[in-house]
């Protein structure tokens, strides 16, 4: 019953960054993903972003604009055949 299934994760870890009077802290994004191989034809993927939710930046500019928020924690379910 396990035969075709792959599972994975991934950490993005950054170091500090530092921009016009705005500071980020070190940090790690961890993600997790498994997939299961139905036929030769079908291929089921789940893959869960931001594990724990961490909120981050993912650009720093300036103290008012140019500050990017990092994705919050997400789910993608990928359903991919040939038919």
């Amino acid at each position: 019953m396990l035969n075709g299934l792959d599972v994975g994760g991934s950490i993005n870890a950054f170091s500090k960054s530092v921009g016009d009077n705005v500071e980020q802290p070190s940090y790690a994004v961890v993600g997790l993903q498994a997939g299961y191989r139905v036929s030769d034809a079908v291929r089921v993927q789940l893959s869960l972003n931001n594990l724990f939710d961490k909120v981050y930046y993912t650009r720093i500019r300036y103290t008012r604009n140019g500050n990017y928020y990092g994705d919050p924690r997400n789910i993608r379910v990928t359903l991919r055949g040939s038919f």
